[in-house]
């Protein structure tokens, strides 16, 4: 994969024009949304009963489009006669040896998706990553005196890390092979291609957002390996049936704990068969509850077992861009967060949104695991969400409340297990 040079001098004249913008929501050119659907249906096959894709294709006259390595069953499949996506999965989930056929919708960062307007990043200086208000609120520095997740690692699915010309001083050494299912390479690299896929006028506008979420990740778990495996575009736009594949592939390739900074209000079961099957692997899944301001379930934030991160601010209360509900498991920091960055000449950037907040728990996750590698995954959403502060404000549909790492890591370490998990958190996942 490489860069165009054309490509960046261009793009680093509309980053100049944002670069001194405070993080803020702002009017996008126009609402922002994802692409249209691909007509690609999802299809997932009865194997215990012997039924095979090939019988499946000649039955209903489609070919193969794509498949999960390692998930018996799951397969990307379309209709060269033109039947549309909706007709063809109508008619695929009635099939026989077809547990379920749904299409493959489009997935984004929440920062570009969430309505009805998008957030910017802006610069930041170097000293900021290390004084912002998100290290002291969550004691990261007592809490690196238990734990710096040593021997874990962290996937991060999302646009991408810095890999070219060369990875980020700050990752460099947290870096582990990645994959790039945008591209369809081995170099999952952060990087612009001057295409606006997200349809609102702007190209690129996702970009960095992969490098500054493994940058948190970072922050708080400073030992674990950060591997990235890259299923959204530059303008942090996906699909659904991709993020399943990353998903799996980082399973497969020891993943310990998978952050999803992305999401779609689609509740695609592809997802949550594939949670399922990280869940009964040991694979701590977290992601973002989204950037719609109100009480929306966003997926995979809204399948069980996966930890669905709000977002909060320095005085604790819920950020009035972070989407709520019963589905949330926690907040974490998510306003003004400094990190890792590909495109401003500091190497950093401030942003805000649950995708900054997500890492956070990503990271807390780490630390867990490499406080005691025996932890279950119930074990450790219970230590995440049993051992929360307050939100101010009183009770707000935004989990148990703000992670507090701290505590989290000295309960485990003692053994002392929350006997008590609020909202957010499924009963059958705490096992």
């Amino acid at each position: 994969m490489s860069r165009s040079r054309l490509v960046v001098v261009a793009t680093a004249v509309i980053a100049a024009s944002i670069m001194l913008l405070p993080t803020t929501r702002i009017a996008s050119a126009g609402s922002p949304k994802l692409p249209p659907q691909s007509a690609d249906v999802v299809v997932q096959l009865d194997v215990a009963a012997g039924t095979t894709i090939d019988q499946l294709n000649a039955a209903h006259g489609t070919v193969t489009v794509d498949s999960i390595p390692g998930s018996a069953g799951s397969f990307l499949v379309a209709a060269p006669d033109g039947r549309t996506q909706a007709a063809l999965a109508a008619e695929l989930a009635v099939a026989t040896g077809v547990l379920f056929a749904e299409p493959n919708v489009p997935v984004g960062s929440p920062e570009v998706t969430g309505l009805p307007s998008r957030i910017v990043w802006s610069f930041s200086p170097p000293s900021q990553a290390t004084a912002q208000y998100a290290q002291s609120l969550l004691q990261l520095d007592a809490a690196h005196g238990l734990s710096t997740g040593a021997g874990v690692t962290v996937a991060v699915i999302d646009s991408g890390v810095q890999l070219v010309p060369a990875p980020h001083p700050a990752l460099a050494g947290s870096l582990l092979p990645g994959i790039d299912f945008v591209d369809g390479d081995n170099v999952p690299d952060d990087a612009r291609n001057g295409i606006d896929t997200s349809g609102n006028g702007i190209a690129d506008e996702e970009a960095g957002h992969g490098t500054h979420v493994a940058g948190i990740v970072h922050m708080v778990a400073p030992a674990a390996k950060i591997m990235p495996v890259r299923a959204l575009d530059p303008d942090g736009v996906g699909l659904m049936f991709t993020v399943a594949k990353a998903m799996q592939w980082a399973a497969d390739n020891g993943a310990n704990v998978v952050s999803m900074s992305l999401g779609a209000h689609s509740a695609a079961n592809v997802i949550k068969d594939m949670t399922r099957s990280l869940q009964a692997r040991g694979v701590v899944v977290v992601a973002a509850a989204g950037n719609d301001g109100k009480n929306t379930t966003n997926f995979p934030a809204g399948a069980k077992c996966v930890v669905a991160v709000a977002s909060s601010g320095a005085t604790d209360a819920v950020s009035s861009f972070s989407t709520v509900g019963d589905f949330v498991s926690v907040s974490a920091p998510g306003e003004d967060i400094t990190s890792t960055f590909p495109y401003t000449t500091s190497g950093y950037a401030s942003w805000s949104g649950t995708s900054m907040a997500t890492p956070f728990v990503s990271g807390q996750a780490a630390l867990l695991r490499s406080l005691d590698p025996t932890l279950t995954n119930g074990q450790v959403l219970a230590y995440i969400a049993g051992t929360t502060s307050p939100l101010a404000g009183g009770p707000a549909p935004a989990g148990s409340g703000r992670i507090d790492v701290v505590a989290s890591l000295r309960a485990a370490a003692a053994g002392q297990l929350p006997s008590a998990i609020a909202a957010g958190i499924d009963k059958n996942c705490l096992k």
